[in-house]
């Protein structure tokens, strides 16, 4: 909050600064002046190759649980929005699905999402906090906001304000993502993010790179970025039949889980054929045509030996 003469402090002005914002209204919050007049900005996604980016920013810079004293208006690329969701973070949500994404899963259930230029609504920061305050009172018991994709760190401002919102309103946020961005990205998402849905895809890297068409260091890189944040971490993995749920993988998978510090427990999923045909009005080959979905037993199979390591198997 403004001083009495009007100025920052100055942890607000090294947070804005570290936030790597660089819109307008962030800018003024650095420089100490508290307009409330709203600042609309549109995001556009950024595009990340398969190179490892270096961090360049220490989660220290940007205090925890810190809002902006003036909350910018971002504008966002929404694919759809959907207002009561059970399984995507503690209780009940809305989940908000952005368009954009980098990566080519195999085993997508909405390739529709991917495209950055392809027709989606425009929504802002805003737009989603109204929507958010008429469904206040399904949201109690931890309930709240999810941001999905697509990839949701494609577009991180907008992320981190829609957050910022719903923190105001007084409800949980939470990043569903397959792990994506830069330090300065996350320094601006993760701080305002009360659980990550990491979606795994594979330990292999090899066979990493052959499900998603993206090299794995990406998504390493932002695992340990959500650790050093102190973030609560839900491990999400689909058992694809075949590449997915053999032994080698799942055992690299719960010895992976057990290095991550801040873990909560693993979602194992079955893989489904669910989107099959949306691929096909895209006029897209869905790579994995003809797979059947593994028997329950086998879903059940891992479910237990990850159990068996420790580990809480989320339902």
């Amino acid at each position: 909050m403004p001083k009495a003469d009007g100025s920052l402090p100055e942890a607000v002005k090294v947070a804005a600064k570290a936030s790597g914002v660089q819109d307008p209204t962030v800018k003024r919050v650095a420089e100490g002046v508290t307009s409330t007049t709203p600042t609309r900005v549109f995001e556009v996604p950024e595009l990340i190759g398969n190179d490892r980016d270096l961090p360049d920013m220490s989660p220290g810079e940007v205090p925890k649980g810190y809002i902006d004293p003036v909350i910018p208006e971002v504008w966002g690329r929404v694919h759809s929005i959907e207002s009561f969701s059970a399984v995507d973070g503690p209780a009940i949500r809305s989940v908000v699905f952005v368009q954009g994404c980098l990566r080519r899963c195999v085993f997508c259930a909405n390739p529709d999402t991917w495209s950055v230029t392809a027709k989606c609504q425009r929504l802002s920061s805003k737009d989603i906090a109204a929507r958010l305050k008429k469904n206040l009172a399904y949201y109690e018991g931890g309930g709240g906001v999810t941001v999905s994709g697509g990839e949701p760190m494609m577009q991180p401002h907008f992320c981190s304000a829609v957050f910022k919102e719903a923190h105001r309103l007084g409800i949980t946020t939470a990043l569903d993502t397959a792990g994506y961005g830069r330090a300065k990205d996350w320094a601006e998402v993760l701080p305002h993010t009360d659980t990550v849905l990491l979606c795994t895809k594979a330990i292999n890297p090899k066979l990493y790179f052959d499900m998603v068409q993206v090299k794995q260091q990406l998504f390493l890189d932002f695992a340990k970025a959500v650790g050093d944040y102190g973030v609560p971490m839900v491990i999400r993995f689909v058992l694809v039949p075949g590449m997915t749920d053999t032994k080698e993988e799942v055992e690299g998978l719960v010895e992976w889980a057990k290095q991550q510090p801040t873990l909560v427990g693993i979602e194992m999923l079955p893989y489904h054929r669910l989107g099959v045909n949306k691929w096909e009005a895209l006029g897209l080959k869905y790579p994995l045509d003809g797979m059947v979905p593994n028997p329950k037993e086998v879903v059940d199979h891992w479910r237990s030996y990850i159990a068996l390591q420790g580990l809480k198997v989320m339902l």
